[in-house]
């Protein structure tokens, strides 16, 4: 999803926001980092761009401006937060436990891509679970009906939304390819 407010590329774009009637949402960030660093002082995702926000960041700053636009229109209901790295598997993050900026569950890896449907709805479930929604927050069981519909209105007028299966697979495909394309062209660098 683009923001329409001229909002820069960088700080507008939500990879994948999915919706899920009588559970809530979910605000999903995709990166194509190759590895991951932990260490006692912190962690990091290694093979990504060099960027003034960490994954951590872009997606609290994507899901804090969907919530305060929607807050005004539909009202807030629980909206989970997770970055899916497609390119690592479940043993290459297992050295990762999490820490005070992002739980272990909201990292999801190349196996959740077996089941896209049950990892987004557990990690929504989860979020629920762990987190104080008191803040304003209307319950999940109401996230039904004219509730439901009221949202997708919302952001439908102030998201360019590309809603096909088909073309959130391309998308996702094509930014797999342009991955994978920029390491064979360090590989053939390096070969010369």
């Amino acid at each position: 999803l683009k923001m329409h407010n001229g909002t820069t590329k960088a700080e507008g774009e939500i990879d994948f926001l999915v919706l899920i009637p009588g559970e809530g949402s979910i605000v999903i960030e995709v990166k194509g980092a190759t590895g991951i660093e932990v260490e006692k002082d912190g962690w990091k995702f290694i093979g990504l761009p060099e960027s003034n926000k960490t994954p951590v960041e872009q997606v609290d700053g994507n899901r804090s401006d969907l919530l305060g636009y929607l807050a005004k229109r539909a009202g807030m209901y629980p909206t989970a937060r997770a970055i899916w790295v497609p390119w690592l598997s479940n043993d290459d993050l297992a050295d990762f436990e999490g820490d005070l900026s992002i739980n272990k569950w909201e990292i999801l890896s190349q196996n959740d891509l077996a089941d896209v449907a049950e990892a987004t709805l557990r990690t929504i479930r989860n979020y629920r679970t762990v987190t104080n929604l008191d803040f304003g927050f209307r319950s999940h069981t109401e996230f039904v009906g004219n509730a439901f519909d009221k949202t997708l209105d919302a952001i439908a007028q102030e998201f360019k939304a590309k809603a096909s299966v088909r073309t959130i697979a391309k998308t996702l495909q094509d930014e797999l390819d342009e991955t994978e394309y920029g390491f064979e062209q360090v590989y053939n660098l390096i070969q010369k």
